[in-house]
C-alpha cells in the first residue's frame, strides 16, 4: 500500500562512514528530505554494494577510516562506477588530502 502524501525518492545516497552515529545522523537529514539511503560502516561494503548493484546516484564518503581509507575507495569507486557523484567528509581539514581527492574524482569535499 503506498503512503499518501509521500514525496517520490529524489535519489540514492551511500554514506560510507565508520561512526554509527554520523550513519544515523545523515541517514535521517537525507530521508527528511526524500532521499533513499544506504549506510555502510566501511569501504569494502561500499564498493561490494557498487559492484553488485550499482544504485547510488551519490556517495558521502569519509576520508578517515580504518583498513581502507576514503581516498583509496574514492580512487576504486571510480574504477568501478564512475557516474556516483562522490562528496568526501571529514573532520579534518587537510589541503593535501583535499587536491587528492578532488584529483581522483571526487565533486566535493
Amino acid at each position: 500500500m503506498a503512503c499518501i502524501g509521500r514525496s517520490a525518492v529524489k535519489a540514492t545516497v551511500l554514506v560510507v562512514d565508520d561512526s554509527p552515529e554520523i550513519q544515523r545522523y545523515l541517514r535521517t537529514l537525507l530521508e527528511l528530505d526524500s532521499y533513499r539511503v544506504i549506510a555502510v560502516s566501511n569501504g569494502h561494503e561500499a564498493l561490494e554494494i557498487l559492484r553488485h548493484a550499482q544504485i547510488a546516484d551519490v556517495a558521502l564518503l569519509d576520508v578517515q577510516m580504518p583498513g581502507m581509507d576514503g581516498l583509496e575507495v574514492l580512487q576504486r569507486m571510480q574504477n568501478l562506477c564512475s557516474k556516483v557523484k562522490v562528496i568526501m567528509c571529514s573532520g579534518v581539514d587537510d589541503p593535501e588530502k583535499v587536491c587528492q581527492a578532488l584529483s581522483l574524482g571526487a565533486h566535493a569535499y
